[in-house]
């Protein structure tokens, strides 16, 4: 069975939005086994849409298009998709009946102009979009099933996954019963490597797993090894991927973050929760990154307590209470300084770990024996203050930063494994 997935819209083709929906369905469809053979994003030109629609519906069993079904005038996949079939669009009353039930549910006055999102391709078979005023809609051209959905990513998962992927399991001969997690890739989070390093370590991984293919994903300054594997293997196939996964992390040792795909954060987070402990920080040269990218993760208002940007030296000793003679003596961006931040924000907030970061972003404020990309990082617990300077070689202020916040989360991994005795 053959896939394919078109994307439309002007504003994915001038990069204004990202195309995240073609991720989400090609993710979605491996998990059942299916994998896609062509990806197309296209503008929203009628003519060049009708075209593409019918192109790509040729010798493949499926094809799903996103985007261009609002109520715009640059809102043309309807239109094309009848062109592409040769057919009119019509007023679909059970379209119109749907957009009409998602005004009276949310109290708004709906305009004339959401009519039109009723003007569907004759013979249409309608797809009920809950969360949004735009329905979709299925049809089949050249033998192929086609699949119309919106563009809005909330809208679009929640169609696909009640509706079209279902319907396209159910209609490849793929039992409802079957366990996708066999088949969903598998992510393992990796810190400290080059994605050169890491692929020159896994090279001979195909070799000794028949059936798993890895890949390598740049998420800087983090790498994702991500093994796909081979549909229809069975018991056989399970067994060695799961023996994959094992080769990855004993391969690659304490560089491995997480094995389940977590972001540094996410695995922090995960840590914090299972100790039930507590965080505090002090930023200077990351700003706050670090707190941000903490509070990106659900839940974290059970372990983060408070963040302070003491940018400034005088900041860090009236609210730390760093000592002058401290700075004085060593520099802010010093261990002795940063440990004492560490120390000074968990005294402040009775956390269970204080982090701390101190360090040259660039692209000035260097000064002898302290380059661009130096960073010194503390972090305080109940009966330790550990400390480390590293320098890094990015020229780019805001590489600088990232790499400066990862390092801060990846040293307070490394210490809160260590204290339960996991390193």
């Amino acid at each position: 069975m053959k896939v394919r997935i078109l994307s439309t819209g002007d504003e994915i083709m001038s990069g204004g939005v990202v195309d995240t929906n073609s991720s989400f369905l090609a993710a979605a469809l491996l998990s059942l086994g299916l994998s896609v053979d062509r990806f197309v994003a296209i503008g929203d030109d009628p003519r060049t849409m009708g075209r593409t629609i019918s192109e790509m519906a040729r010798g493949t069993d499926f094809l799903i298009v996103t985007g261009g079904l609002g109520p715009t005038g640059d809102d043309m996949t309807a239109e094309a998709a009848a062109g592409a079939l040769k057919v009119k669009t019509v007023l679909n009353n059970e379209a119109l009946d749907l957009i009409k039930a998602f005004f009276a549910r949310k109290g708004w006055t709906m305009s004339q102009s959401n009519q039109k999102q009723a003007m569907l391709p004759e013979g249409s078979r309608v797809i009920d979009n809950r969360v949004g005023t735009a329905p979709g809609f299925s049809l089949s051209i050249s033998g192929c099933q086609c699949f119309f959905l919106p563009g809005v990513p909330q809208e679009m998962k929640k169609m696909a996954g009640e509706f079209v992927l279902p319907w396209i399991q159910q209609h490849a001969g793929l039992s409802p019963d079957r366990n996708p997690m066999d088949l969903t890739p598998k992510t393992i989070t990796v810190f400290g490597l080059p994605e050169s390093e890491v692929g020159e370590r896994l090279k001979d991984l195909p070799r000794l797993f028949p059936g798993v293919r890895p890949g390598f994903r740049a998420d800087f300054p983090l790498i994702q090894v991500k093994l796909y594997p081979e549909p229809g293997r069975g018991v056989e196939g399970e067994k060695a991927f799961d023996q994959a996964k094992s080769f990855v992390v004993d391969t690659l040792g304490h560089r491995v973050v997480s094995r389940d795909g977590l972001t540094m954060q996410e695995e922090v987070g995960r840590l914090l929760g299972q100790q039930k402990a507590t965080l505090a920080l002090a930023e200077s040269c990351t700003g706050g990154l670090v707190a941000s990218m903490l509070t990106d993760v659900a839940g974290s208002s059970d372990y983060f307590l408070f963040s302070g940007v003491t940018y400034s030296n005088d900041a860090k000793v009236r609210v730390l209470g760093v000592s002058q003679a401290t700075i004085d003596r060593h520099g802010a961006v010093s261990e002795e300084t940063a440990g004492a931040m560490a120390e000074g924000v968990r005294r402040l907030t009775n956390a269970t770990y204080g982090v701390s970061t101190s360090g040259i972003a660039g692209p000035g404020g260097a000064t002898p024996g302290k380059p661009v990309g130096t960073v010194c990082i503390g972090v305080a617990g109940p009966d330790f203050c550990a400390t480390r300077r590293y320098v890094f070689s990015f020229e780019d202020r805001t590489l600088n930063k990232q790499m400066f916040a990862v390092r801060a989360l990846g040293d307070l991994r490394y210490r809160m494994l260590k204290e339960t005795g996991n390193v």
